[in-house]
């Protein structure tokens, strides 16, 4: 029997999840104790039991805080799709995941997570230097090449 959610990740969490800036959500995660639960799926939605048969993935979150998650549904969809080996020219050496997300059933956004740094520590060229490059940018947000993140106390 597997468990409903393989994986979670709380987003403030002590160097778990990093920002380019210290926008509005920074505030937000902290109040609610957001938590990303993750139901791995395999190619037929069923759900995955191994590493090798992930191809999507249900996010839902949750807030320890309240005490309530929000299932993937109408009000809102959180998924992420492996794109196919070799389908992201631009990004030949690494992992590539669609992100869709839906809001009342509407699209709300799409955007790609890379992998810049494989499992021994070695930079992904050209996805490492891209990120660098975006993390420098002034529309990365009000602190240009610093990172935010959590430090337990």
């Amino acid at each position: 029997m597997t468990k409903k959610y393989q994986m979670k990740i709380r987003v403030g969490g002590d160097r778990v999840w990093s920002f380019s800036g210290k926008s509005k959500s920074w505030l937000l995660i902290s109040l609610t104790d957001l938590i990303y639960q993750f139901k791995m799926e395999k190619a037929d939605g069923s759900t995955a039991t191994t590493p090798e048969e992930i191809v999507a993935a249900e996010i839902v979150p949750h807030t320890a805080t309240l005490g309530f998650s929000i299932p993937n549904s109408f009000l809102l969809s959180f998924r992420m799709e492996l794109k196919p080996e070799g389908s992201t020219p631009k990004y030949p050496n690494s992992v590539v995941w669609g992100r869709p997300s839906k809001a009342f059933g509407i699209s709300g956004g799409y955007y790609e997570l890379v992998q810049v740094i494989d499992g021994e520590g070695k930079k992904l060229e050209p996805a490492y230097s891209d990120w660098i490059k975006h993390s420098w940018a002034p529309e990365s947000g009000k602190t240009p090449g610093t990172f935010h993140y959590r430090v337990a106390q």
